[in-house]
């Protein structure tokens, strides 16, 4: 029996896949536990749909953060942070400090 896995299931597969399982396993572990649900020609087009716009959403957001990135290639960034006599500093710059300096220039 062919189901669409509506949660990752251990040895079988992973949440969004159609896999063809036994009617047994089907009926008494995956459907009353509501892991998976029969898979018809309609529920396998409508998952497919869904892949390529959840695909398509990604791309669109790669492509978004791919811009940023160019955007701020070349460009420099000063903090500003309490050091010793000697240069080095008090406290550790991170990624948050980092961050919020780029937003607060650009």
């Amino acid at each position: 029996m062919k189901v669409i896995l509506l949660k990752d299931v251990r040895r079988v597969g992973q949440h969004g896949e159609v896999k063809d399982v036994a009617d047994g396993y089907a009926f008494n572990f995956l459907f009353p536990q509501k892991l998976a649900e029969p898979a018809t020609e309609e529920k396998i087009k409508n998952l497919e749909t869904q892949k390529q716009a959840h695909e398509a959403e990604i791309q669109k957001g790669e492509e978004e953060l791919t811009a940023k990135i160019m955007s701020l290639r070349g460009k420099r960034v000063a903090l500003q942070s309490r050091a010793t006599e000697k240069g080095g500093l008090f406290k550790s710059i991170v990624a948050k400090d980092i961050i919020k300096a780029i937003k607060a220039e650009h």
